[in-house]
């Protein structure tokens, strides 16, 4: 948060308003619906010079060795209808723009598909992480009476996933002389118990 409106370049503002993220250096704003090209044009005027540089060169080295204000890429909306076809039936569609654009760039078909492979891979792990574990809650202490019933009830929440409960004892299974059934309630249990040998449970 210290960051927050205290930056410009080429990844935005960072001040929260996505509606002037595209600033040229001179401080000009640009639409977010600018083309492809216009986009470049604003990007080359982040450039930096040898004196703003603060990067390590070799000998012989400098930024123009790793700079070509010349290049100009193929621009996705500049590209012919067949050639962008092409691509989108080898990217699976027109939502991987990042395989898109090698595919475009590079006419490469095996690029194409090895990026739109790691992409999906990625979209895998940010899923994954994404995915809490389910909360699970339940008192601290449960009394329970010999041959009498007890309820317990277990609070179980996990947005956005489906869970099953399930009660394990210590042992593997439930001892004879421990039985329960679900009650009613989600997360209810009721137990009978007609010994006295002691069990630890979890719940999963």
């Amino acid at each position: 948060p210290q960051f927050n409106g205290t930056v410009t370049g080429l990844l935005g503002n960072f001040d929260g308003d996505d509606t002037n993220d595209f600033m040229y250096r001179n401080g000009t704003i640009a639409s977010n619906d600018i083309p492809d090209r216009e986009k470049h044009i604003l990007a080359q005027t982040w450039q930096i010079t040898q004196e703003e540089s603060l990067f390590y060169y070799e000998d012989g080295e400098n930024v123009t060795t790793f700079s070509d204000p010349n290049h100009s890429p193929d621009f996705l909306d500049e590209i012919d209808n067949v050639t962008l076809s092409e691509g989108i039936e080898i990217c699976g569609g027109d939502e991987n723009i990042e395989c898109l654009f090698d595919f475009i760039q590079t006419r490469n078909e095996a690029l194409a598909q090895s990026t739109a492979n790691t992409n999906n891979e990625n979209n895998v792990i940010e899923q994954i992480v994404a995915n809490f574990p389910p909360m699970i809650q339940e008192p601290d202490t449960f009394p329970i009476t010999i041959n009498e019933t007890a309820t317990f009830v277990v609070n179980v929440s996990d947005p956005g996933d489906t869970f099953s409960v399930m009660i394990v004892a210590d042992t593997g299974t439930l001892p004879e002389g421990y039985t329960f059934t679900e009650g009613e309630a989600a997360g209810e249990y009721i137990f009978t118990v007609t010994l006295t040998e002691v069990v630890m449970f979890t719940f999963t």
